[in-house]
């Protein structure tokens, strides 16, 4: 039996069927009027659940990923699917490319990871420069000081992944003061006696500092959304942040 990894752990409780955020990216494309054979960044992939589903719209896909365990999964799921996709490594602070996407889609909280201002603000000055010209950027993330507000200690779960049982006691650690929220997640397998941890902070980001951000970086028609399953912009009213800009038509300089 193969040793536990980040990437069986990640799988075996957050990987989800994709359908409801396919539907809505299928929305959210038609909204801003992009090309039928878009392509499209999923950047911060992780174990490559979304790629598939994208390429099956007939997008053309790149996966990146910074995480060497996530990464390894998310190319063994693109090598399975059909389509175009391809998967590199990488973050935002390693974006180099130039007005080459369509959509840039940043889902399940890989923004929310930069924990400066700065940071943030240069993660979206190169999303804007990997967009084509009225290309269009998507950010998810959770929406911590509604989560705050609406507090619950997180409770012990376990799932059988494959021939494993493995279980998952998370906790929290907040600094309401410093802006951050650290996730640490300890995972055991009692049969193998194997323990894997994880330790993920977020920043404390609310709607207003989000769309200061975008507009910032020269991204405009920003528009915010409830939830996956919105069909219109509306305000976001639950644990989640959704966030769209485009890029405008008329090059404001990329240098």
């Amino acid at each position: 039996m193969a040793p536990l990894t980040e990437g069986d752990c990640y799988a075996a409780f957050y990987w989800r069927d994709p359908g409801v955020e396919l539907a809505f990216l299928e929305r959210l494309a038609r909204s801003y009027a992009l090309p039928d054979n878009l392509r499209v960044l999923d950047i911060g992939c992780g174990t490559g659940r979304l790629l598939p589903s994208l390429s099956s719209l007939g997008w053309r896909v790149v996966g990146m990923e910074p995480h060497p365990g996530y990464l390894a999964m998310s190319r063994l799921v693109a090598a399975e699917a059909t389509g175009t996709i391809e998967v590199v490594a990488g973050g935002f602070g390693d974006l180099e490319a130039v007005s080459q996407f369509d959509l840039v889609l940043a889902v399940g909280d890989p923004w929310w990871y930069l924990l400066t201002p700065e940071d943030r603000a240069d993660a979206l000055a190169r999303s804007y420069r990997a967009l084509r010209p009225g290309g269009v950027i998507f950010l998810d993330g959770p929406n911590l000081d509604w989560i705050l507000d609406h507090y619950r200690p997180p409770v012990p779960s376990e799932v059988r992944y494959g021939e494993v049982l493995i279980r998952r006691s998370p906790e929290h650690e907040i600094d309401p003061a410093g802006r951050v929220w650290t996730h640490i997640d300890t995972f055991t397998a009692p049969e193998t006696g194997e323990t894997v941890s994880t330790v993920h902070r977020f920043a404390m980001i609310s709607v207003e500092e989000i769309s200061g951000a975008l507009e910032a970086a020269g991204l405009g028609e920003v528009k915010t959304y409830a939830s996956w399953h919105a069909r219109s912009p509306g305000p976001p009213e639950g644990p989640r942040i959704m966030v769209a800009a485009r890029r405008g038509s008329v090059d404001r300089g990329i240098g």
